[in-house]
């Protein structure tokens, strides 16, 4: 397995203070979501797919993670392969903060 992602940066000028450029530092999140993925220290504890949780004895749901969503259910019939449409979706959030 590889190293964790390493650090990028990016010099980026905001709107109030022209005169006074900023680092952004941060990761690519493809890259952090590949390497969580891969990693074997997480395989037991890793969400990939729906799951109902109820409390002990009871009809009573628990939703407490995306994982235990009615949503991930429907995507799960849907599209099958649930945690690369997470993935892919969480890529499209960041590369549109990225192109601003």
């Amino acid at each position: 397995m590889e190293g964790a992602p390493k650090w990028k940066a990016k010099e980026i000028v905001l709107d109030d203070a022209p005169e006074e450029p900023q680092i952004l530092f941060y990761w690519d999140i493809e890259e952090c979501c590949d390497h969580l993925q891969g990693n074997p220290s997480f395989s037991d504890t890793w969400d990939t797919g729906p799951k109902k949780v109820k409390y002990s004895g009871t009809e009573t749901r628990v939703y407490h993670d995306p994982s235990t969503a009615d949503l991930w259910w429907t995507y799960q019939v849907h599209i099958g392969c649930l945690h690369c449409f997470f993935f892919s979706q969480m890529a499209d959030i960041w590369t549109l903060g990225k192109s601003s």
